[in-house]
């Protein structure tokens, strides 16, 4: 009779372990909010909110441009690798909510949030909003919002994004 008991028992540990998995495993939010294969980027529009510029950022033969309605200027290379890195893979650390009205108070709504739309060739790879950034001082932690423009739900994602996005028009320029 034990060793009926020890085998009901184990088959119901087993069975609570699956289930645990499974229900890990169907998680409610995307592991990568955006996985970007940099190689294939052609060109990057950033629209910052409340600014009627919008940044144009063309790759060229010869290397990255920024587009102005007068013509092609050289691109500041070392701040569009930086950009590039960040957005090769946006990892999300937690969804917040998957709620319209609550996204305002994280910065992600169309007025409020930057902008981002990355494509290949006329292919969009990836479009989201950037919004507010949030530091951990004791932790030593940053994080920026992020939603995809198609999507409802808003992520916390580790890192500086916002604060990358967010630079001066003229310091995307390589004068």
């Amino acid at each position: 009779m034990p060793v009926v008991a020890f085998a009901i028992l184990l088959l119901a540990a087993v069975c609570v372990l699956l289930m645990r998995a499974e229900r890990r495993s169907d998680r409610s939010f995307h592991q990568l909010v955006t996985e970007i294969d940099t190689s294939r980027v052609t060109a990057i529009t950033i629209e910052w909110p409340g600014n009627d510029t919008i940044l144009n950022l063309n790759r060229q033969p010869h290397g990255w441009v920024v587009t102005v309605p007068t013509g092609d200027m050289a691109a500041n290379t070392p701040q569009i690798d930086e950009l590039l890195g960040c957005l090769s893979a946006i990892e999300a650390q937690r969804q917040m909510t998957n709620s319209e009205s609550a996204w305002h108070h994280y910065g992600v709504a169309a007025d409020s949030s930057t902008h981002i739309v990355v494509s290949a060739r006329n292919r969009v790879l990836a479009d989201f909003r950037c919004g507010r950034v949030g530091i951990d001082v004791q932790r030593n932690r940053v994080w920026t919002y992020v939603r995809n423009s198609a999507e409802p739900n808003v992520y916390m994602t580790d890192g500086y994004l916002n604060l990358m996005v967010n630079k001066p028009f003229a310091s995307w320029c390589g004068f």
